[in-house]
């Protein structure tokens, strides 16, 4: 064991020394984000409206007046930074197109400062309801790519906050084409139509779903996950998603 830590570690030290990290922000030699680049990107702990993108008190949370489109299937999205920010839009593209696994560590670190205010407002009994789900990539996609950025997150996202993570209970059906090439709404609707179903043995009578994945645009993407996870007889109680960046 000692002798594969060491190894490891000596790995490491020839990566840095060969491959110097620059950071994201500046370029300059540093961590993979320099403290001053860093401070640069605020987080936002307010959640917004799935429909109008309005920021909703959190501490109106569990109140009746807490929606405003109260038909929607996701009560409300924690988005952790903007994307009109030039060093997370950067770190975004490096991370989800360049396979810069490197970058899951700071991105996760983003959503959990998003997420802390609502996870500590909630009793250990709400705490204990709730189960992660990352947005699932189909199959064919997750095997050319290598990852799924989304569960990379949501699994330091559910270590960190003793939350149980659920990988098997949504599955992705249709190969969609990637969102981000689709410029029309309405075509990006129908292109995630019907794309997810529930994994027929799945259970989640009575639980809390928070839905993770990396960037919100039209919502399509969480909003047929959550038509999926809300199928009669499922009887989820509430859906809340996050995600890095709209």
């Amino acid at each position: 064991m000692k002798q594969e830590k060491f190894i490891t570690r000596l790995k490491s030290f020839l990566l840095d020394f060969l491959f110097p990290k620059k950071c994201i922000g500046c370029g300059k030699d540093s961590a993979m984000l320099c403290e001053k680049c860093d401070k640069k990107i605020n987080i936002f702990s307010a959640p917004i409206c799935f429909s109008c993108r309005k920021r909703l008190p959190l501490e109106n949370f569990n109140r009746d007046n807490f929606l405003c489109h109260p038909k929607n299937r996701i009560r409300c999205i924690f988005v952790a930074a903007s994307y009109s920010n030039p060093v997370l839009k950067k770190a975004i593209q490096k991370y989800k197109y360049k396979n810069a696994n490197e970058l899951t560590i700071f991105l996760s670190s983003l959503m959990i400062k998003s997420l802390d205010n609502f996870i500590s407002r909630l009793s250990l009994e709400e705490k204990n309801k709730i189960v992660i789900i990352p947005v699932p990539l189909h199959p064919k996609k997750e095997k050319s790519r290598g990852f799924n950025q989304s569960f990379l997150i949501a699994q330091i996202i559910s270590e960190h906050f003793n939350i149980p993570l659920d990988t098997a209970s949504l599955k992705r059906i249709k190969n969609t084409s990637p969102q981000a090439q689709i410029k029309n709404k309405d075509t990006r609707l129908k292109n995630m139509e019907d794309a997810f179903q529930m994994n027929k043995h799945a259970d989640l009578r009575n639980k809390n779903i928070l839905l993770i994945d990396d960037i919100l645009t039209t919502g399509a993407t969480l909003d047929e996950c959550a038509k999926a996870l809300k199928v009669s007889g499922n009887d989820v109680r509430k859906i809340v998603a996050a995600v890095l960046a709209n």
